[in-house]
């Protein structure tokens, strides 16, 4: 049993799953999103709109604006 929990502290601790990082509470973290809290929450609310209306033309609006 021993074995099995040191093997499971290691992984844990290894590189390739996050070692040596600390966690981090995302409600004491800012957002990288410019500008007003207003203006997302209504550009959020047409991207709402026009999906209600056409779903495809919603989807290329949130892609464009994600690759950009």
């Amino acid at each position: 049993m021993r074995r099995i929990l040191i093997d499971k502290a290691r992984r844990k601790r290894a590189l390739r799953h996050g070692g040596n990082q600390q966690r981090v509470d995302l409600e004491n973290v800012d957002v990288a999103a410019s500008g007003d809290d207003d203006e997302l929450l209504a550009v959020n609310e047409a991207l709402d709109k026009l999906a209600a209306q056409n779903q495809l033309e919603a989807d290329l609006v949130k892609f464009a604006t994600s690759s950009a």
